[in-house]
C-alpha cells in the first residue's frame, strides 16, 4: 500500500450544505410554532412544505398544481390557512424568526437595531374581513392600497436579521409598535448600542417615550419647515438645537448635521446637509450620517423577501401575514447557515465570503428539496400527438 505524501491531508468526507439542510430547519420551526389542525388526507407538514415550495418560487398554489405530482389542492389548501389566527401569529412571529439563528446573536456587547415599514401592494377588494388591515398611501405599482408591515431588525456589520415583522391595523400608534419592539429587546437579552429609525416613526410621543427609556437612537430629520431649512444651510458638520410644536408646546431636540461635499458627483460642486435627530449619542455627525447609511442595506432584505414571497390574491389579512413570516423566515435561514459555515479564512471581525451560496442558489436547493417530497411532473400528457 503506497504511502501518503508527506504534508498531505488524509482523504475523508467534507462538510456540504445540500437540499435538506436548507428546507429541514424551515419545515420544524413552522412545525413547532404554527400548528395546524387538519382533517383527511392533507396534515399540517403538507400545507408548510408547500407553502415553503411556493415561497422559493413565488407561485401560487394555483400554479404549482400542474408542476408536482402529490401536493395539496387549492380547496383543501386554503381551507387549512384560513385556521390560523391572527394573535397567535403575532405572539410567535418573533420565535419563529429567530429560533435557528440565536445562539449566534451577541448578548454580551451592544448592538444596533432598525424599524422600518414595508408595504406589501394589493389590487382586491376592502370588506369586513380585511377593512383594518389596508392601508392607504401614495400610488404604487398602479394602487393606492396595501397591507403593511412593521420590522426589527438587528444588525452587526453587513449581517441583518429580522427579529420580527407586526401587521399594521388601522387606528394603532407608531409607538405602540415600538414598545411592543423593545419589550422583544429585553425579552431576548440584548443591548442596543442605537436604534435607527424611518421617518415614518416620527412624533413626539416617539421621542419622548426613548428619552425616558434611554434608548439611544438616530432618525432624518423631516424638511417641513422654514427653520428647519435654514438649520441645513453650511459648510461645517456640527450639532443644532431644533424645536418642535414652537408655537404651542415647545420640546427640544438635538440634530446632527453631517455636510458632504459632491465633489463633481451628478454634475454638482455643492456642500448638502444632512440632518438626523439624535439622542443618546456623543459620535461626530458623520458617523451618525455613516451609521444611519448601514440601514439602507435593510431594503436587499425586503428584495430577498419578496423573491420568496408565494403569490396570492387573498383578501385574508392573517393568510398574508403567514406569507410574510414564511418569506422572512427563508431568509433568516440563508443568513444563518451563511454566518455559520462561509465565514473568511482571516483574522479579525467575522465576515462571511459574499460569493459562497447565493440566495438564488438557497432557492434552488429549496425547490429541490420539495420536489423530492412532493415529486416532480417530469412528463406532461399532450391533447394530439405529432401527426
Amino acid at each position: 500500500m503506497p504511502s501518503k505524501a508527506k504534508g498531505q491531508r488524509p482523504y475523508g468526507k467534507q462538510n456540504h450544505i445540500g437540499p435538506n439542510e436548507c428546507f429541514v430547519p424551515a419545515l420544524k420551526s413552522l412545525e413547532k410554532f404554527i400548528p395546524i389542525k387538519t382533517q383527511g388526507k392533507w396534515n399540517q407538514k403538507h400545507i408548510h412544505t408547500s407553502s415553503i415550495g411556493l415561497a422559493s418560487q413565488r407561485i401560487s398554489i394555483h400554479s404549482i398544481q400542474p408542476i408536482v405530482k402529490n401536493c395539496p389542492t387549492e380547496t383543501p389548501f386554503r381551507n387549512h390557512l384560513s385556521k390560523l389566527d391572527m394573535k397567535n401569529l403575532e405572539s410567535i412571529n418573533h420565535e419563529l424568526l429567530t429560533n435557528d439563528i440565536l445562539e449566534c446573536i451577541p448578548k454580551d456587547v451592544p448592538v444596533r437595531f432598525a424599524a422600518d415599514e414595508t408595504d406589501d401592494t394589493f389590487y382586491g377588494e376592502i370588506t369586513e374581513l380585511n377593512i383594518e388591515y389596508v392601508i392607504k398611501g401614495k400610488v404604487k405599482k398602479s394602487t393606492k392600497f396595501f397591507y403593511r408591515y412593521i420590522t426589527l431588525y438587528l444588525i452587526i456589520g453587513d449581517w441583518k436579521l429580522t427579529l420580527c415583522i407586526l401587521p399594521v391595523k388601522k387606528k394603532t400608534r407608531k409607538l405602540d409598535y415600538i414598545k411592543r419592539m423593545l419589550q422583544l429587546i429585553e425579552k431576548l437579552g440584548l443591548n442596543i448600542e442605537v436604534l435607527l429609525l424611518d421617518r415614518g416613526f416620527f412624533g413626539r410621543d416617539t421621542f419622548e417615550h426613548l428619552e425616558n427609556e434611554k434608548v439611544p437612537y438616530i432618525m432624518p430629520v423631516k424638511v417641513h419647515s422654514e427653520e428647519m431649512k435654514e438649520l441645513l444651510k453650511g459648510r461645517r458638520s456640527r450639532y443644532a438645537k431644533y424645536i418642535l410644536n414652537k408655537t404651542t408646546d415647545p420640546y427640544e431636540m438635538t440634530v446632527a448635521i453631517s455636510v458632504k461635499y459632491l465633489k463633481g458627483k451628478y454634475g454638482k460642486h455643492e456642500a448638502r446637509n444632512y440632518g438626523y435627530f439624535v439622542y443618546g449619542i456623543d459620535w461626530k455627525p458623520n458617523k451618525v450620517a455613516s451609521v444611519y447609511s448601514r440601514r439602507f442595506g435593510i431594503e436587499s432584505s425586503y428584495r430577498m423577501r419578496n423573491i420568496v414571497k408565494p403569490r396570492t390574491s387573498t383578501k385574508d389579512p392573517t393568510v398574508r401575514y403567514y406569507f410574510a413570516l414564511v418569506s422572512l423566515l427563508l431568509k433568516n435561514i440563508w443568513v444563518s447557515l451563511r454566518y455559520r459555515s462561509f465565514p473568511q479564512l482571516r483574522r479579525g471581525p467575522r465576515r462571511v465570503d459574499e460569493d459562497k451560496f447565493r440566495f438564488d442558489q438557497f432557492r434552488l436547493m429549496i425547490w429541490s428539496a420539495f420536489c423530492r417530497r412532493f415529486g416532480f411532473m417530469r412528463t406532461i400528457p399532450v391533447h394530439r400527438s405529432k401527426g
